[in-house]
């Protein structure tokens, strides 16, 4: 690969576009008949390979987004991350080893990778969110999907709340429940995507917020999907990293991620990826997003740093793709170096997306975050966390021991009379 490809962060644009982003023409291939629901029957690569071709080949299904065209491939083509008609990250991962064999291990299933039990979730009252947003809170609703108030503005991140990570039913089946629909969840002013994958960028529920008066804010290509499903252009923030937008006192921030994109097996990395520093005049959230472990955090931190609250995703990892999701000793690694202050973990227990058992991740976690003498919180779906208050750090993912009967005081037995 050419060596002008790696960018070095600190040569990166900082600019600051004014205005909406993103606008520009979308290709809009034409309608066509939605995916298979499902099929009948336990996973198998036969099964698994004929939704896939069924799926694939419904191209220009709705699904899949749209095509950036005219006004915004141009923005995107003068990015500097930008070579060869795709987008590349600052540090090359390493080759994925045994990619197929892999993903046939993950979707046919393994033993320990769902929980054999519901897991439990809290369910905040509608009650809970007043008009005016709460000072600085942070709320999992499982996931990468965080609904964040900080400094009057409400921000929900990758908001993924259906049954299915991927384009059809059967496949990336959710197994921790969302705690709020989409109809309970409170007006948002911004929502905030750092990639197209189909487990942070969801169809319907960017339908759902496509007429209500939210600001989307979205790595550069990726307003081409929100726009062919409603959302308008004038609603639409796009950014390359290291560039910001502002909605009313909170500055929001793309800052790099190492990762990939594509919602298809013909679109990878035509759209960017990214992290977000969320920065206000009393408080500063960061969220990783996916990515592996990378220098990048340093630079985050020195640029944008310190964070009070930084949401880092320790899920999903395998040794097959080592620099593309972080480990959970990474993440705890990764929130020193953006300097963060409280670290609450995401991508993980939602959804099984690696071979490793669904609870790894969070018992690592916990075991790396206390080597590491940080301040953390492992809230429940749908536990609120107040960063000043005291935090919730139960492992709630473990079972409840069954709870032992009580016991009376003993009873003398009368003698028997002769």
């Amino acid at each position: 690969m050419n060596s002008s490809v790696h960018t070095h962060l600190e040569d990166a644009r900082g600019d600051t576009p004014q205005g909406p982003h993103g606008q520009g023409a979308v290709l809009r291939p034409a309608p066509c008949q939605r995916p298979p629901r499902s099929f009948p029957g336990p996973a198998s690569p036969a099964r698994i390979l004929l939704t896939l071709v069924l799926t694939l080949t419904a191209a220009g299904c709705d699904v899949f987004g749209g095509t950036p065209v005219r006004g915004r491939l141009s923005r995107m083509k003068r990015s500097p991350h930008w070579h060869d008609g795709l987008f590349w990250n600052l540090e090359a991962p390493r080759k994925i080893k045994g990619r197929w064999k892999t993903i046939f291990r993950i979707l046919s299933g393994s033993r320990r990778r769902t929980p054999e039990r519901p897991l439990p979730v809290s369910r905040p009252s509608l009650k809970a969110f007043n008009e005016v947003p709460y000072p600085f809170r942070h709320l999992w609703l499982g996931h990468s999907t965080h609904l964040i108030e900080m400094d009057g503005v409400r921000i929900l991140t990758d908001p993924v709340l259906g049954t299915y990570a991927s384009p059809v039913a059967g496949i990336m089946r959710r197994f921790l429940p969302p705690p709020l629909t989409r109809a309970q969840l409170p007006p948002m002013d911004v929502i905030a995507i750092t990639h197209d994958h189909y487990d942070h960028l969801e169809m319907d529920t960017v339908r759902f917020f496509a007429r209500k008066p939210v600001i989307f804010v979205v790595p550069l290509g990726v307003g081409a999907h929100l726009e062919r499903w409603g959302v308008p252009a004038r609603r639409i923030r796009e950014l390359d990293w290291w560039q910001s937008t502002r909605v009313r006192r909170v500055t929001i921030t793309l800052a790099p991620s190492r990762h990939f994109s594509g919602r298809s097996l013909t679109g990878r990395n035509t759209t960017l990826w990214g992290s977000y520093a969320f920065v206000g005049p009393t408080r500063r959230v960061y969220t990783s997003g996916d990515g592996g472990y990378g220098r990048h955090f340093k630079a985050i931190g020195r640029r944008l740093g310190p964070f009070d609250l930084a949401l880092m995703d320790i899920g999903a990892y395998h040794e097959a793709w080592p620099d593309i999701h972080m480990t959970p000793e990474q993440a705890v690694r990764a929130f020193a170096d953006v300097r963060g202050r409280l670290l609450v973990p995401g991508h993980f227990s939602t959804f099984a997306l690696s071979t490793h058992a669904w609870d790894e991740p969070a018992e690592r976690f916990v075991k790396a975050a206390r080597a590491a003498r940080i301040r953390y919180a492992t809230p429940k779906a749908g536990q609120f966390v107040r960063p000043d208050d005291p935090l919730p750090a139960a492992p709630w993912w473990r079972p409840t021991p069954p709870s032992k009967p009580k016991r009376g005081p003993a009873r003398s037995t009368p003698p028997k009379g002769d």
